[in-house]
């Protein structure tokens, strides 16, 4: 069992104002450590309210060869796992240079 604490900290929601105080920091160039000390809060807090919400993991594909080596990979692994069958380093190496 865990201790009741005497008070349970309330969730302290950042106005439209301050989010966009930090927007102006980070686009003058402050860094997300010193933003964070300014405003009192977490990194983690002034990178989630900086990241738009649509944002995509870009992909990155040097040519056409690499593209589709990639998903030859990608197709190997899957049918690996559907075949329950362990994969490691050392069996994933081999399958990428004959893919080359």
């Amino acid at each position: 069992m865990r201790p009741q604490s005497q008070g349970n900290k309330q969730r302290v929601v950042p106005r439209l104002e301050e989010k966009l105080e930090v927007l102006d920091c980070l686009q003058d160039g402050m860094s997300i450590c010193a933003v964070a000390h300014k405003f009192g809060r977490n990194e983690s807090s002034i990178v989630a309210a900086s990241t738009p919400t649509t944002a995509k993991v870009p992909r990155y594909v040097q040519d056409e060869a690499m593209g589709k080596a990639h998903e030859a990979l990608n197709l190997w692994l899957e049918d690996m796992t559907l075949q329950r069958i362990p994969i490691d380093a050392l069996l994933i190496y081999p399958a990428c240079c004959g893919l080359q």
